[in-house]
């Protein structure tokens, strides 16, 4: 198979929900103090674009415009073109789709502002155990998540967890979105013994809120959308249904088969 201007703005986006409806959060008090807003998250937050980090894309995150529109500073941590990794771009249409990664190297260090501490925190790829824990502490398994941490986490650095590192930041409102990974992964792959266990979840995203909570901050906490209702999981039939276009004129275009699902 190929898987080929204010704080009520702020807060109402965050409580209607976010992602097309994926979130649903609790209400807390009805104003919130965003002048220190830290963000802890993954991808969704992190202004993932075209499977990269890159400093273009980045601040058109969800959580980069909702700070702009409230007027409260929030610092990204910026990558330079062609982003981490190579940021993915769009070749030909026709006769079939192609899209490649980028051509170019990543600068050292591979941030356009490496002195500076991000406030938004969200790290491409992490779960939520993997909040608790320092790059350094990660399995080598992980990759690009590993990068993607030092990249967010190591500078100015040095690299600890996400959380320690909020903590650190004393915010006076924090955004937490994590878990979507934990479910994802597994979803992406078909490999279900990458999925994690309840019991496992549940204990460790205790542990984050439990620490999170220790501060001062506001705490903003989202649910985690339900992973199968992403493009990635749209069948070339459904895609040929939602478009009014004959499947086959579809399959060919996109260089496809049947069995196939789109990113």
């Amino acid at each position: 198979m190929k898987l080929t201007k204010h704080s009520s703005l702020f807060l109402g986006l965050l409580l209607s929900g976010c992602l097309s409806g994926s979130y649903v959060f609790g209400a807390g008090p009805a104003k919130a103090d965003l002048s220190r807003l830290v963000i802890v998250g993954d991808s969704l937050s992190a202004g993932v674009q075209n499977y990269a980090l890159l400093d273009s894309q980045q601040v058109n995150g969800f959580p980069s415009l909702v700070a702009k529109q409230a007027g409260v500073p929030l610092t990204l941590p910026l990558v330079p073109f062609p982003g981490a990794p190579n940021v993915l771009q769009l070749k030909a249409l026709k006769p079939r789709v192609i899209i490649e990664p980028a051509v170019g190297t990543l600068p050292n260090p591979p941030r356009t502002n490496p002195t500076v501490q991000p406030t938004n925190l969200a790290i491409p790829g992490i779960t939520i155990g993997d909040a608790l824990l320092a790059p350094n502490q990660f399995p080598p398994t992980k990759g690009n998540v590993i990068g993607w941490a030092q990249i967010v986490l190591g500078y100015p650095g040095p690299a600890q967890s996400q959380v320690n590192q909020a903590l650190a930041l004393n915010p006076t409102t924090m955004f937490l979105a994590l878990g979507n990974n934990d479910a994802l992964v597994p979803a992406i792959s078909g490999f279900l013994p990458l999925l994690t266990p309840l019991d496992v979840f549940s204990s460790q995203f205790s542990t984050v809120i439990s620490r999170l909570a220790t501060s001062r901050a506001t705490l903003l906490v989202a649910n985690i959308p339900d992973v199968t209702q992403i493009p990635y999981f749209t069948s070339p039939r459904t895609l040929a249904q939602q478009a009014g276009v004959p499947l086959s004129k579809v399959l060919p275009t996109l260089g496809i088969q049947e069995g196939d699902l789109l990113r």
